[in-house]
């Protein structure tokens, strides 16, 4: 999923944009950190791509980041009030580094999955409703890690 294109080609990312005339409030907002970045990413840069069973992946271009981005930085992406994308630095690559001009940082991240992955469960369970699992493991293993458990079908017994 690509946001831009020709249209927005002279539109910077954020801010109010004048086009015909009419003021538009731009609806995409970055957050890096909970500090907003958004004047600060490259028009068309922003990446992101969504595949159902697989992590999700989103990359951008920073130019003169007034913070460095770092990996395992919390991002999010907003369009509007709703939540686009939200997850972590996985790889900072600096791609043009004249100081006396501009730094350019292609950021590329990886959603909360990858904070799940990181967990090796040794549990067995048996005689238990799935959901009543998965909130025991989140209660052991995961709120540590600030992950909040969203609504969860109790589901089947597991045998």
């Amino acid at each position: 999923m690509m946001f831009g294109g020709a249209a927005l080609g002279a539109v910077e990312l954020g801010g109010i944009v004048t086009l015909n005339q009419a003021v538009v409030d731009f609806p995409f907002i970055f957050l890096i950190e909970n500090v907003i970045h958004t004047d600060e990413v490259l028009v068309d840069s922003f990446e992101m791509e969504q595949t159902l069973g697989e992590r999700s992946t989103a990359r951008f271009t920073l130019v003169n980041p007034t913070a460095l981005p770092a990996i395992g930085n919390e991002v999010t992406v907003r369009y509007f009030n709703d939540v686009l994308f939200a997850g972590l630095i996985e790889r900072v690559t600096r791609v043009h580094n004249q100081p006396d001009r501009y730094r350019t940082f292609e950021v590329e991240c990886v959603d909360w999955w990858r904070v799940a992955e990181r967990k090796l469960l040794n549990i067995n369970y048996t005689n238990i409703a799935a959901g009543t699992a998965i909130a025991n493991i989140h209660a052991a293993q995961l709120a540590i890690e600030g992950l909040i458990l969203g609504a969860v079908d109790v589901g089947v017994t597991l045998l």
